[in-house]
């Protein structure tokens, strides 16, 4: 159904301004919020040692926070800023406080870091919030490192509206009011407040009773329209579950949205009660998750707009799809999995060399769920393309001299052709792939990887997804191999293009042949290009007789920058039946030993040297050295 914007029918009078120094300091000692605008001092306040709650990114450590008290004169959005040019880098979290008790405040929503403003100081703090009439609100600012304090001021907007999401009497979390909300009033009859005091008189009882009765039934489903790019004409909006659609009313998109909400809503349910991920903040302060379908100049929308996803400048994300990609699926799967990990709150997964993991995984979820989509693989021709570069190799984390190439710049969507190969092909659990934006772990995520599935097993898979993909990417269709080797083949620059470290004929293998990389061994010349940390080396053999090759491999201990080695091979060789595997035996973490028999008729043979260890950030290489015998077969 159609929404119109949200329409503002108050403010609250004209701004006054109350200066209050070093008070304020425990939510027992909050001071009342006089005024549109409340100038505080927080040099001397303590910290008050509540948790930073909700998920909102550069929270800091909420240090020597001060405490402010509002009521609502009616439902609303509430607006609270702490942009002051001369204060400091700062976070703010609004509770709601219905029982007048510190120790029962219920979480509303939270800041880190409000859109860069001239005016304001580098780093302020912006929120909204739906609030309910006559109901306490607590509002706590902090600094983001410790000791940060200092300084500063508040100011407070209020647009009087309606607060759809006002559920008191669903006490269970489950959107619908019933047998469980009751027997939880009944359970907890007679205590002073807490979650069954629906009606927050501070007992609960047969007023609360009556009040779970009375809005028997589903919650309200709808949210706040917050649209901060409002056009000059009222823009059309659509809105289902969690998602609110808009775009310009010259364009008809009302058919696409039939298709865009019933892919949305799929989407969001997969990734919230199957791979362990969470909502946008949006829903969680009751706004809309914001949808733009544009047309680039043809419509009053930012002319910069693309596809993907920002934050608005009440620091809500939102989601921007040029007309003609909002309908495809393959875009709508990607794009969409992005809506669910915007509120990560694993610290490993912010880290450098974790960025890629965001890409790799939006890319993957598409390909998961279209297989045999034959464009669901076309980033890969820049995995087989340069299998030296790092797994985490990503936007701004390469090595110095790294080109800025498509091969080097995809990579990181090309990843996903791991991700679906442990899934589809190894049988790992798809929640590990995602479970890990919100577990609270201090691992990257290719540590999380290592340490989750295990880490010689991790090992084996990633060496026999390197070998495959040497053997022409084969757990992919022919037709999504083509494509993808088409694909680089016209974007990539062929220059920057190393699939083998080594390329031989049979006949030049005169009984041994060694090779090291950097060493002039008949390599790239000049070029070094070991294996990074989880990557690949290939030597690639062109064969026409009989043959057995002997491969034996000694791994430097550690690499170029002190970490410790860890190596595993396999041979790879393509015939007429197509590609067969054989595993190098590794009597330890550096040496090994494999040997195969070929047929004229097998064309190729590759020795595939992998780097794994246990080392999983930066950029060093990792040196070995490879003895090569080939011994004719007797006819």
């Amino acid at each position: 159904m159609k929404h119109g914007l949200f329409i503002m029918m108050a403010l609250l009078a004209a701004t006054s301004t109350q200066a209050v120094a070093s008070v304020g300091d425990t939510c027992d000692q909050a001071v009342p919020f006089i005024g549109n605008t409340f100038t505080f001092d927080t040099t001397n306040n303590t910290d008050s040692g509540y948790p930073v709650e909700g998920h909102c990114v550069y929270m800091g450590a909420m240090s020597k926070d001060i405490w402010l008290r509002h009521v609502p004169p009616a439902d609303g959005v509430l607006t609270l800023s702490t942009c002051d040019p001369d204060s400091f880098d700062n976070s703010i979290i609004v509770y709601q406080n219905p029982w007048g008790d510190c120790d029962q405040l219920i979480y509303v929503g939270c800041n880190g870091d409000a859109p860069l403003t001239p005016e304001c100081q580098a780093y302020h703090s912006e929120i909204d919030v739906v609030v309910t009439g006559g109901i306490e609100y607590l509002i706590r600012i902090g600094g983001y490192d410790q000791n940060y304090g200092g300084p500063g001021q508040v100011t407070r907007s209020f647009v009087e509206g309606i607060n759809p999401c006002h559920c008191p009497e669903d006490l269970d979390d489950d959107q619908d009011i019933g047998v469980n909300d009751l027997l939880s009033v009944i359970d907890q009859w007679g205590q002073p407040g807490g979650s069954a005091d629906v009606d927050y008189d501070g007992q609960v009882g047969v007023l609360d009773v009556l009040a779970v009765l009375a809005a028997w039934g589903l919650c309200p489903q709808e949210y706040v329209i917050n649209d901060c790019f409002e056009l000059p004409i009222q823009a059309e909006t659509m809105t289902n579950g969690i998602f609110a659609i808009h775009w310009s009313p010259q364009f008809d998109h009302a058919a696409d949205t039939v298709i865009m909400f019933e892919e949305l809503n799929a989407i969001r349910d997969d990734c919230l009660n199957n791979l362990g991920m969470m909502d946008p903040p949006n829903p969680e302060s009751c706004f809309y998750y914001n949808i733009y379908v544009h047309h680039g100049e043809n419509d009053a929308y930012p002319d910069g707009w693309v596809n993907g996803q920002g934050t608005d400048p009440n620091n809500m994300p939102y989601l921007t799809l040029p007309a003609g990609l909002n309908t495809d699926r393959a875009n709508t799967l990607h794009e969409g999995f992005h809506i669910f990990q915007y509120q990560a709150s694993s610290p490993g997964f912010t880290t450098n060399d974790a960025g890629w993991y965001i890409e790799t995984t939006a890319q993957w979820y598409m390909s998961h769920n279209m297989p045999g989509d034959v464009n669901a693989f076309i980033e890969a021709g820049a995995i087989v393309a340069n299998p030296q570069i790092a797994l985490w190799h990503g936007f701004g984390n390469g090595a110095p001299g790294d080109p800025e190439d498509w091969y080097y710049l995809v990579r990181q969507y090309g990843m996903h052709t791991l991700l679906y190969y442990l899934v589809d092909v190894a049988g790992v659990s798809s929640d590990l792939m995602t479970n890990g934006f919100y577990s609270g772990t201090e691992l990257r995520p290719q540590e999380y990887l290592y340490a989750n599935i295990g880490g010689e097993t991790f090992r084996g898979y990633f060496a026999d997804w390197a070998a495959r993909n040497t053997g022409g990417l084969d757990y992919l269709t022919p037709e999504q191999v083509e494509r993808a080797l088409w694909e680089s083949d016209y974007v990539g620059d062929p220059e920057n293009a190393h699939p083998y470290v080594l390329e031989l004929e049979d006949n030049q293998i005169d009984d041994t042949w060694v090779y090291e990389p950097c060493s002039g061994g008949g390599g790239f010349g000049d070029s070094c290009l070991p294996p990074r940390g989880w990557a690949y080396n290939v030597i690639r053999i062109t064969n026409s007789n009989a043959s057995t090759y002997s491969f034996t491999l000694e791994g430097d201990e550690t690499g170029s920058e002190g970490a410790a080695s860890h190596f595993d091979a396999r041979i790879v060789v393509m015939g007429e039946q197509g590609p067969q595997y054989t595993s190098v035996s590794m009597s330890d973490d550096l040496n090994g030993q494999g040997e195969v028999s070929v047929q004229p008729s097998d064309e190729e043979v590759f020795l595939v040297i992998v780097s794994t260890p246990e080392h999983f950030t930066g950029n060093q290489s990792y040196g070995y050295r490879v003895e090569i015998q080939r011994t004719l077969t007797p006819p």
